[in-house]
């Protein structure tokens, strides 16, 4: 039961950083920066758990700053964001 737990929380937090990363490339796409509280209201999470979210993509090399505040994909994470919309896109299509 605890491996099930653990599970499902390791599946949330994917899902969390799929749609941070998708939210990134959407804005982007319209050429513009996110701020953690836009991304905030975006994903429902609180404040602190968005800008939790940006600083491990940054950290992993799919995401950085843009000025003090806003962020935006690195061409590593537009690459990763494109990967997850197109297979969510085929998913779609097939459901």
């Amino acid at each position: 039961m605890i491996a099930t737990a653990q599970l499902e929380r390791v599946e949330r937090e994917r899902e969390r950083v799929e749609d941070t990363l998708k939210y990134l490339f959407h804005r982007g796409e319209q050429g513009g920066d996110v701020h953690p509280d836009a991304l905030a209201g975006a994903l429902q999470v609180g404040q602190a758990s968005a800008r939790d979210l940006l600083e491990r993509l940054a950290a992993g090399g799919l995401a950085e700053k843009a000025g003090l505040t806003h962020h935006r994909l690195t061409d590593a994470g537009r690459t990763e964001a494109l990967r997850i919309v197109r297979s969510h896109r085929l998913l779609e299509h097939y459901l």
